[in-house]
């Protein structure tokens, strides 16, 4: 198919059909291909006799496949072809993100005026990716100002609900404010992302039971129904959040009780196992 895509755009320059080929349907075909054949097809069809604005959302993909694949230094590369000068601003933060350069990223983008980006689809990913790279230098201020714009602006709920969270942390761990850190948790649970509020409602007992408030902590994680959470790492954690919490209750015979069942889940990742079991080991009479 990958030969058949690359015909069909003309790689060349040459026309190789009496009509020129429609964007959309290729663009279709190259997504269908596994990700090792669709990065090329990406690549050409930004080669293609398309637009400019089609061209930067094969760029786009590309680049991204390019990350998927760990091919950092193509990624960048590709997102500096694109010619709409937001998208390529975009995704090479993507990039940066994905590589940790968090201070590169800050020199590169701390003065760029996000807000005004057009096309503004990527904007809060954007917003999202300064914003980590911001609580990453230690700066709480500047990150709960970016992540706040990400959430606000991102079309992408798991990128919403991404963003809240580590807006959480950013109160909880770098401007030292509980109660603003447990309202941005809170409202990931707005979020249709399951995985986000999960691990919002862990962050916002620990902090309840750090402030001894135990009873508080138990029912905010009774907010999530335990019985329809079926990934084994979620409910692993769940189990254990309660399990710290019935610790400091003195509940220690119970806190067991819930170790036991999160180590003894089928198909949880070892390491989790592990911790669970040495847990026990160290709670047993």
């Amino acid at each position: 198919m990958l030969k058949t895509i690359i015909g069909l755009i003309c790689v060349s320059g040459v026309c190789c059909a009496a009509v020129e080929p429609n964007y959309l349907d290729v663009r279709a075909a190259a997504a269908r291909l596994k990700s090792e054949e669709a990065l090329p097809a990406f690549i050409a069809l930004a080669d293609g006799p398309f637009s400019d604005a089609q061209k930067a959302d094969a760029l786009e993909r590309a680049s991204t496949l390019a990350l998927e694949q760990k091919q950092y230094d193509q990624a960048l590369e590709l997102a500096k072809k694109i010619t709409v000068p937001a998208i390529s601003k975009a995704v090479r933060m993507r990039v940066m993100s994905a590589r940790r350069e968090w201070e590169a990223l800050i020199v590169q983008f701390k003065d760029e005026n996000i807000d005004a980006w057009w096309p503004d689809y990527l904007n809060g990913e954007a917003f999202l990716n300064r914003g980590l790279a911001y609580a990453a230098r230690g700066d709480g201020t500047n990150a709960v100002a970016d992540l706040r714009k990400a959430a606000d602006t991102t079309r992408n709920d798991s990128i919403r609900g991404f963003a809240l969270n580590n807006m959480g942390n950013a109160y909880r761990g770098l401007l030292k404010d509980d109660a603003r850190a447990i309202a941005a948790y809170r409202e990931t649970y707005l979020t249709k992302n399951d995985y986000k509020r999960f691990a919002a409602v862990i962050a916002v007992a620990e902090i309840l039971a750090r402030q001894n408030k135990l009873d508080e902590a138990l029912a905010e994680l009774r907010t999530i129904d335990l019985d329809k959470v079926g990934h084994p790492g979620w409910r692993g954690s769940l189990l254990a959040a309660y399990g710290d919490i019935l610790v400091k209750q003195g509940r220690k015979a119970e806190a067991i009780a819930k170790y036991r069942e999160a180590a003894g889940l089928k198909d949880l990742d070892a390491s989790q196992k592990a911790a669970y079991e040495k847990t026990i080991k160290d709670l047993a009479p």
